[in-house]
């Protein structure tokens, strides 16, 4: 697949460290008893003065055992100020989160929240925030800056539950797990986001099956069902541009949309035969080759972050 964000990356580690079994990895945050995931929830919050303030964490994680939440950030080389007091606001008040994810928690006021980065940078270990508030930084090391992770450190702050500190450092040596958050919105992702909607175009063709946005997301997107409603219609809204750019373009003469049933119209390729299918196979996997040459502009499927 195509070269992804470290945002992205961050998030497949991330996954793969509170997933049950993912083969070649450690599952620290499993073991430890934190395996209920959300990715980015919309959590309403009171903030300098001001409700109705949104703070969306790219993962919550939550263990029942300790009820603690764990909000997990996701970043490059440099802190908002701005959201990271978000996330302290969470930290002194968690009893609001229960109310933003499908979690029922006997009694509310024994919830504690800890907030924490992780990065494959050290930079961000120097905010002054960060040290301030004694904020759980995780440093992702990597192997002489290829795709094998060596092990994770925890550089600076702690957790309130002294089980989840001492997983660290964990080792890895493996390579990132992509296969768990294979893309994003980012525009980084952008060329193994539409190399995984061509792939999944190929097998609904091949199952001469009819499918919409959500069908062909559910199929790639293994943590589909944990990623909240709102960044849920941002991707179906990529999908749909992908769509209508192949549909208009490339796909011409196969990928089709119904034009009957206005409420629910679904999408499918239009084929007749064994050998027009194997054409579109191929005519699929020659569009997969230009995205690994030149991050799909033949394919003029760039242009959406350009507007």
């Amino acid at each position: 697949m195509g070269e992804l964000s470290d945002h992205t990356k961050l998030m497949n580690i991330v996954l793969a460290l509170s997933s049950e079994k993912i083969q070649g990895w450690p599952n620290e945050f499993w073991k430890v008893g934190y395996n209920k995931i959300y990715i980015e929830p919309n959590i309403r919050i009171s903030f300098n003065g001001r409700d109705n303030k949104t703070s969306n964490p790219d993962i919550l994680l939550f263990s029942s055992e300790y009820k603690h939440f764990v909000i997990i950030d996701c970043k490059s080389r440099t802190l908002k100020d701005e959201q990271t007091q978000k996330y302290i606001e969470l930290k002194k008040n968690p009893k609001i989160i229960p109310a933003y994810v499908p979690i029922s928690v006997s009694n509310p006021q024994n919830i504690i929240s800890d907030c924490s980065f992780v990065s494959f940078y050290e930079d961000i270990c120097n905010n002054s925030l960060v040290i301030s508030e004694n904020i759980p930084i995780l440093h992702v090391i990597k192997q002489n800056d290829s795709e094998i992770v060596e092990k994770i450190e925890l550089k600076v702050g702690h957790f309130q539950n002294s089980k989840l500190n001492s997983v660290f450092p964990i080792s890895i040596n493996a390579p990132i797990p992509n296969h768990l958050y294979p893309f994003d919105i980012h525009k980084e992702d952008w060329p193994a986001f539409v190399e995984y909607v061509l792939r999944e175009l190929i097998r609904f063709a091949i199952n001469n099956q009819k499918f919409n946005e959500e069908m062909l997301l559910k199929n790639a997107h293994k943590y589909w069902d944990y990623i909240d409603s709102d960044k849920k219609k941002s991707l179906k809204k990529r999908v749909r541009y992908i769509l209508v750019k192949l549909r208009d373009g490339k796909l011409k003469n196969y990928l089709k949309k119904e034009k009957e049933n206005k409420e629910n119209k679904m999408w499918f390729i239009d084929i007749d035969s064994d050998k027009k299918l194997q054409s579109f196979i191929s005519l699929c996997y020659s569009c997969i080759e230009e995205l690994k040459k030149d991050s799909g502009k033949q394919l003029l499927l760039d242009d959406v972050y350009n507007k």
